[in-house]
């Protein structure tokens, strides 16, 4: 444990002998080599709009459950955040200390620390970690001066950021620069950092840091804990888009009474089949295709095909088509799936678009960059190609 005293105990951690195990843009390992992601399904993961990080099955990051509306605490030398993590700083770095007991450090380089001597890279604008009672914290660093860590801040998400350290010229930090923090999440005990990207309703996690222990652990999980590469499934979006499908269908289905009813019927199963509150994985040793079963016997299948957008199937049981697909380009768009007289899968009708819902998850944006690595995260799912014709079968009916 690091004493609260700070100063010295700080300089300490933050000078310990490096570890890195973060993974630059250019991994030296191929994509063969990479582990299959870790595919999951979570409902009740959604706050609002946003993922509520403690939620996804990965931990609840070293902090107790806050309740609603709670803020920041200041405690005269640093903050606490609402879920009990004790915030410190020096010009040496800032410390995040967990109610759990664990701890980790934020050196003036911009590299996350823990205890045993494990790093992450540097980050040479900063570092933004995300907790997961959706409170951040912010070391902005350059690493041209010889004061190389400018400023801390704190937010809770709720009040406006406090900034409670900053160097010689604190206060010169210009909108831009804040902006080049790379984010990163706080899961597992408080000692498992993560950098995530929010896709529609996918969310990819990379592992970037985690305790020493744990990756010389070779005890054979059914299910990893914690995964070097995941992708969940927002199952709150999926279950949004599928509760609406039957009003949608009123009116594009007007003339067509058949899919009017089957789309009634599907959103009235919406609970049974993501029920809230659940996480549904898809075992290790089921890692050949991109599919999680989920309630009531249904299916979620992960679609990569090159040239058409990403996509998630249901398939009903014992069925040999799907039965409603979400896809994503810019938006989240819902279609019910029927096979026709050409024994083909179609769109039934126009789809379901979701509009803003599921479009921006996590409280921070991403460049085009970061975005087109987690894609291709989620094309290591892929699964052999199906045929769905776009054009909706009752077109000029």
């Amino acid at each position: 444990m690091i004493p609260l005293t700070l100063a010295a105990p700080l300089a300490a951690l933050c000078a310990l002998a490096p570890v890195p195990q973060e993974r630059g843009p250019q991994d030296p390992r191929d994509a063969k080599s990479l582990p299959t992601p870790q595919l999951s399904v979570v409902t009740g993961a959604l706050r609002g709009t946003l993922v509520h990080t403690g939620r996804l099955g990965y931990g609840d990051g070293g902090l107790e459950e806050a309740a609603p509306g709670t803020t920041l605490e200041n405690l005269g030398d640093g903050y606490r955040t609402p879920g009990g993590a004790r915030v410190r700083a020096r010009h040496v770095g800032l410390q995040v200390a967990c109610p759990n007991g664990m701890d980790l450090a934020i050196d003036d380089r911009g590299s996350v620390v823990l205890r045993d001597g494990s790093r992450t890279r540097e980050h040479p604008r900063g570092v933004r970690l995300w907790l997961t009672d959706g409170s951040f914290v912010e070391a902005l660093v350059d690493r041209r001066r010889d004061e190389p860590l400018r400023r801390v801040r704190v937010g809770d998400g709720i009040s406006r950021p406090v900034v409670f350290w900053k160097g010689r010229d604190g206060d010169k930090v210009r909108e831009r620069e804040e902006q080049g923090a790379d984010d990163l999440l706080v899961l597992g005990d408080g000692r498992a950092i993560y950098r995530a990207v929010a896709i529609g309703p996918f969310l990819v996690l990379e592992r970037v840091l985690a305790p020493r222990a744990l990756l010389q652990d070779r005890t054979p999980h059914a299910v990893e804990p914690l995964p070097e590469r995941a992708v969940v499934l927002l199952g709150d979006v999926l279950a949004i888009g599928q509760l609406r499908v039957g009003q949608h269908a009123r009116v594009e289905a007007a003339n067509r009474p058949e899919l009017f009813q089957r789309a009634e019927a599907l959103s009235g199963l919406t609970q049974r089949i993501l029920p809230p509150g659940q996480r549904f994985v898809r075992p290790e040793t089921g890692r050949e295709e991109p599919i999680v079963a989920v309630g009531a016997g249904f299916r979620l299948e992960v679609r990569t095909e090159i040239g058409r957008p990403l996509a998630v199937n249901l398939w009903a049981p014992n069925q040999d088509a799907p039965i409603l697909e979400w896809s994503y380009t810019n938006e989240t768009i819902v279609h019910l799936i029927t096979v026709e007289s050409d024994q083909r899968a179609h769109y039934a009708m126009q789809g379901l678009r979701l509009g803003s819902l599921g479009r921006r998850t996590l409280p921070y944006p991403t460049t085009s960059t970061v975005q087109g690595r987690a894609r291709r995260v989620i094309h290591d799912l892929e699964g052999p190609p199906l045929e769905i014709a776009t054009t909706p079968a009752s077109a000029g009916r």
